[in-house]
């Protein structure tokens, strides 16, 4: 699941929250959501890392 969608899958669940009137689900949806956001820098970030050592190690056996 990209970004995207799992934002569009907030913004839907959020919706119906609001349509029920149901503040504290609202706040729980909103504070998860942030949390998911923020692991899924972190997931991008650690790739990137993985990639850079990788490159290093490939880089080091070629000498």
């Amino acid at each position: 699941m990209n970004y995207s969608e799992l934002s569009g899958l907030f913004k839907d669940i959020i919706a119906l929250s609001n349509k029920a009137k149901d503040y504290k689900l609202t706040k729980v949806i909103l504070e998860l959501e942030h949390l998911t956001m923020d692991m899924h820098q972190e997931n991008i970030d650690l790739k990137h890392k993985i990639e850079k050592i990788e490159n290093d190690n490939d880089f080091s056996e070629n000498i």
